[in-house]
């Protein structure tokens, strides 16, 4: 199954502008990816409320977010959404 990275959306941007990620085993917060919890999708399709719920929480595959950068601005990430949304529609 796919890993991913968890963004909180509570806490990003932060005040350099960086995305927030959940930390391993939903302990603390982290503009690093190397510092970063990777979760499985088992893990996300079990308790969608809380690890990906669109409002606090969203998951990422940790794949595509590896291609972005190590430390992500936030800024980024929206027009990232932005653009993958428009295509759809």
């Amino acid at each position: 199954m796919n890993p991913f990275y968890i963004l909180s959306l509570k806490h990003s941007p932060d005040k350099a502008g960086s995305a927030v990620w959940w930390r391993a085993d939903c302990k603390g917060y982290t503009t690093s990816l190397a510092e970063a919890g990777v979760y499985d999708q088992e893990t996300i399709e079990a308790h969608p409320i809380y690890y990906d719920n669109g409002r606090t929480t969203e998951a990422w595959y940790k794949k595509a977010v590896d291609r972005l950068a190590t430390a992500v601005p936030f800024a980024r990430l929206v027009e990232h959404e932005r653009a993958r949304h428009e295509v759809k529609a």
